[in-house]
């Protein structure tokens, strides 16, 4: 059977995964604990980013991206909760204006907070089933969000001890928004292991179904084509829950860019090779970028920007 080889992009892009916050409105059993952590009541604890450390980054950005095109992906915690995300985003737009700017959340924000920081290229709605109860605010801001021109997309975390509301969310959103509610296959976050949760044949058989029925949706010039190539000289174009589900996504002892294709940005303001967090690269004012590949420790490769990054198997 052929093998994974290989992974390229077409065109240069500098990548950031900034972490913004370490705290949340929800507290999902299957988020590793560092991301929920935190108090969203009283915002950043002593030692993370002052507002003039992020001014600082962004003042510093036009040099790291070089003339590379840029892609930011904005996550948590919950990002929507952070003061600085409207001054963040107006500066990117800013800076980069054909940036390619997105954020995952779990959409509980107001319909009036989100028409203040939209459009973005593209946003991830995460649904829960654990937090069922909030399935009509969701909908009302997807809606908000879908009318702004941004592209729209949900990651249905696929719960197995909680079946049925996991269908119940898939076919409800999927009603109003066909074709792009991307199954999440979860994977053990935090752990040395990294493998993927079990789940029952019946439950495969939805994944499955749900996973052919569904693709993330790209935007148009700025579209990068990220493509796996296999020793046999065929490729796969990029897809999150086809490279999981397939076990394409395990590059131990592979050469990886992450450090210098993209970056890591934690909560506390410490930057790294990526969201592996094999390296440490500085703080967020002041961090440098490598000069030459790293070889990857671990088994798994979970994070989706993670995935673009380029990399190749050593013979």
């Amino acid at each position: 059977m052929p093998q994974p080889c290989k992974v390229t992009e077409d065109i240069a892009v500098f990548k950031i995964y900034w972490i913004l916050t370490d705290f949340c409105n929800h507290h999902c059993y299957y988020c590793p604990s560092h991301l929920n952590n935190g108090d969203y009541a009283t915002g950043r604890k002593l030692g993370f980013p002052t507002d003039q450390e992020i001014e600082k980054f962004l003042d510093n950005l036009p040099t790291l991206i070089g003339n590379r095109k840029f892609q930011l992906a904005i996550g948590g915690g919950e990002p929507t909760l952070h003061p600085m995300l409207p001054t963040i985003i107006k500066r990117i737009k800013e800076i980069s204006p054909d940036a390619n700017l997105s954020m995952v959340t779990n959409g509980t924000r107001s319909p009036n907070f989100w028409k203040s920081v939209l459009p973005l290229t593209s946003i991830n709605m995460s649904l829960h089933p654990e937090y069922i109860e909030l399935k009509d605010r969701m909908l009302e801001n997807a809606k908000v969000i879908k009318e702004s021109g941004t592209l729209l997309a949900f990651n249905l975390s696929l719960d197995p001890s909680r079946w049925e509301i996991v269908k119940d969310l898939y076919e409800t959103f999927s009603s109003e928004f066909p074709g792009v509610v991307l199954p999440k296959v979860l994977n053990y976050l935090g752990t040395l292991n990294r493998g993927n949760y079990e789940y029952t044949a019946e439950q495969w058989i939805d994944i499955k179904k749900w996973t052919a029925e569904n693709s993330q949706p790209r935007a148009n010039v700025r579209t990068i084509t990220t493509k796996l190539h296999f020793d046999d000289n065929t490729t796969q174009p990029y897809n999150l829950a086809k490279w999981t589900i397939n076990g394409w996504n395990k590059y131990k002892g592979w050469e990886c860019n992450s450090g210098y294709d993209g970056v890591n940005i934690k909560p506390n303001g410490e930057v790294t090779n990526s969201l592996c967090n094999i390296e440490k690269l500085g703080r967020i004012d002041s961090f440098k970028l490598k000069d030459k590949p790293l070889i990857c420790p671990d088994e798994y490769c979970a994070c989706p920007l993670d995935l673009f990054m380029t990399k190749s198997k050593l013979v």
